[in-house]
């Protein structure tokens, strides 16, 4: 069987060469010298034992950086299972909220203020254009997660949401749908 192609693998072939002909923040080296260092004798190591047949064996240590998909992958399945449960028997959409790009420094400097003013704002909006008559008059929720980087790795603060396709109705007695006729929930402009 062929091993496994990690990222971490792939940073640790090809990180250093990548850095020497790019430019690359000190935050980025650090994190492509931390995740290719991942589960190797580099960070090092601990010996694990099997509660059932006893037998020992030596595993490298992992470097439980957020950003690390093979440290996150378990506690991304846990989350994703724990929201799955959650989940109503309807249709859901999947909306991206974004912030200009100009204020990509102002949100690194001041995090928490600037990710609370983008919950905030998506959120009040969201439930608001949802209540309004004219676009579905129903109380819903949502569920709402923080990128803060792009596809590229460069800063990108945005967050995705995942909203049912309906809501209950003012009254409590029904389940108010959005018209399948609709691909969208709600016009991007109005958003």
């Amino acid at each position: 069987m062929p091993e496994k192609i990690t990222i971490g693998a792939i940073l640790y072939q090809y990180g250093d060469s990548y850095i020497s002909r790019h430019r690359v923040s000190g935050q980025e080296k650090g994190l492509i010298h931390l995740l290719s260092s991942c589960r190797t004798s580099a960070l090092g190591s601990h010996f694990e034992k099997c509660d059932h047949c006893g037998y020992t064996g030596k595993a490298y240590n992992s470097c439980r950086n957020r950003h690390c998909p093979v440290c996150q992958g378990k506690d991304k399945l846990e989350w994703m299972d724990k929201r799955m449960k959650e989940l109503l028997p309807v249709g859901y959409y999947h909306l991206v909220f974004t912030i200009p790009h100009q204020l990509n420094l102002l949100c690194l400097q001041n995090k928490k203020t600037m990710y609370g003013l983008l919950f905030k704002a998506v959120s009040e909006t969201a439930l608001e254009l949802v209540r309004d008559p004219k676009h579905l008059g129903a109380d819903t929720g949502l569920i709402c997660v923080l990128h803060t980087w792009g596809q590229n790795m460069k800063e990108h603060p945005h967050l995705h949401c995942i909203m049912p396709a309906g809501g209950l109705s003012f009254d409590r007695e029904h389940w108010v749908h959005v018209p399948d006729r609709n691909k969208f929930f709600i016009a991007g402009k109005v958003l």
